[in-house]
Order: C-alpha cells, then sequence, then structure tokens
C-alpha cells in the first residue's frame, strides 16, 4: 500500500510504516526547534560576528544577533540537524558559553516558576512546624528552646530551631505563641521526626504537633505552578500543531 495513489480532487500518495510507541520514536515535533540561545560571553566587545564563527561550522544560518546589552544572543539555523548538533557539541565544550534551546520570554518565566518551586518545596521538606509544647511561664524561651533542641536532636542533626513570640510596636516579647519552627540538616531526619515525634513525648508528658513547614510564597506557588504546566502545555501542543501542518503543507506541495 505504501506509495499507492490516492485517486480523487487533489490525489496524493499513500504512506505507510510501522507503528511506534511514543517512547520509541526517535523524534517527536515538539523537540525539533531551529533557534539557540547563548549567554556568558568572554567580554563585552562580544559582537554578532564572533558569534557566527562559533556557530557556522555546523551548517547554514539565517540569523545571528548578540544584544545591544551584550548579555545574551540568538542563533537562528535553517535546518533542526544543524541546531541539534551544535547544541550537544558545545554544551559539552569548554568554552564558557552557555547554550540551550530559544523559547519565547513568557514560556522561560514559567519554566524558572516551576524550577524554582521544586527547590522551595525541596528545601521546605527539611523545615517542619511543630506547636504543643508548654506556655504556661513555667519556663523561659531560653530554657525551652535548649529542651526542644535536645528533643529533635534524637531525630537528627537540628540545623536551627525558632520558638515564635509576641511582638508588639516592633520589640519581641517574651510570651510564647505556642508554636516553633525546626530545620534539619538532611530530609531524612526531618522525616523521621514527622513520622516518629508523635510516638515519643516532649519532657514525657506532652506530645508534639509536627508538620511539614510551607512558606507563603510556596503555597500560593502551587496554584501558580498547576496554571503555569497547563498553559506550557497548551503552548507545546500548539507548536506540535503548527508544526504538523507545515509539514503537511510541505508534502501536499511535492506531490
Amino acid at each position: 500500500m505504501d506509495g499507492k495513489e490516492i485517486s480523487g480532487e487533489g490525489s496524493a500518495k499513500l504512506k505507510v510504516m510501522m507503528f511506534a510507541p511514543v517512547s520509541e520514536r526517535r523524534q517527536t515535533v515538539k523537540d525539533l526547534f531551529n533557534n539557540i540561545f547563548v549567554k556568558n560571553f568572554p567580554n563585552d566587545s562580544y559582537t554578532s560576528e564572533d558569534l557566527c564563527k562559533v556557530f557556522e561550522p555546523f551548517g547554514p544560518l539565517i540569523s545571528c544577533k548578540v544584544d545591544d546589552s551584550h548579555a545574551f544572543g540568538f542563533v537562528c539555523f535553517e535546518k533542526h540537524e544543524h541546531a541539534a548538533k551544535a547544541l550537544e557539541t558545545l554544551s559539552e565544550s569548554e568554552n564558557g558559553l552557555y547554550i540551550a534551546k530559544a523559547v519565547k520570554k513568557d514560556v522561560r518565566k514559567k519554566i524558572l516558576r516551576i524550577e524554582m518551586l521544586k527547590s522551595m518545596r525541596q528545601v521546605a521538606r527539611q523545615n517542619l512546624y511543630f506547636k504543643g509544647f508548654p506556655v504556661d511561664g513555667s519556663q523561659n524561651a531560653e530554657i525551652l528552646t535548649d529542651e526542644l533542641k535536645q528533643y529533635f536532636a534524637k531525630f537528627g542533626e537540628v540545623k536551627n530551631l525558632k520558638l515564635i513570640q509576641r511582638r508588639e510596636d516592633g520589640a519581641t516579647k517574651e510570651e510564647l505563641l505556642g508554636f516553633g519552627y525546626v530545620s534539619f540538616h538532611t530530609l531524612e531526619a526531618a522525616q523521621k521526626c514527622r513520622f516518629e515525634a508523635s510516638k515519643d513525648l516532649f519532657q514525657g508528658v506532652h506530645k508534639l504537633y509536627v508538620n511539614q513547614f510551607e512558606w507563603k510564597e510556596l503555597r500560593a506557588g502551587h496554584r501558580m505552578e498547576r496554571i503555569d504546566q497547563i498553559e506550557l502545555a497548551r503552548y507545546l501542543k500548539t507548536e506540535k500543531t503548527k508544526h504538523a501542518n507545515e509539514v503537511l503543507t510541505a508534502v501536499k506541495e511535492d506531490l
């Protein structure tokens, strides 16, 4: 059936090939790119001509431009294969340049925000919120802090611990608000504390409530991350459809 002509208005040839799952396909449409982003130039006098000399050996260029700020530049190849080869080769070289696929500014922001939230979430997993210790005034904050550090040290090395006190007119009072934060040096210690603290009473009588701490920005960021992921997926789908249409148009022109 491969190559068979299909009669009718605007006749075309039928293309038949073996089906391959997405995971086994060598290249997907969304992987195709012609534009490369470059930064970390060796000096402020680096020109577009200098940039072109670096990339010309890999194939014909459509454009090559260093921004007026000399902070970054863009290179556009005629063919994806040449752009991919340049990216692969120069990323492993020791020329000092930072090289990556060029994407739209709003897409870069979404990707950076997602990466930042992942990093913040990883750090937050080592920081715990706790409450349930005595606040009846029988112990001052300094002594209670030392005892809590000793208690949490059972689970792993404590990085820091802070009890939250009431503040009025910018000054901290001795009155404790009944909760605090503890940070461990390792994720394993923080996880051990979360799951085992309820089994080990503080001062032999107080059962502490311990849970993962999250910054306000991180909590708000969860919602933005979901929105960014949806919009990023929508953008990639649009680009895939756009490229597929271009390929289809080119095939029709060749027939």
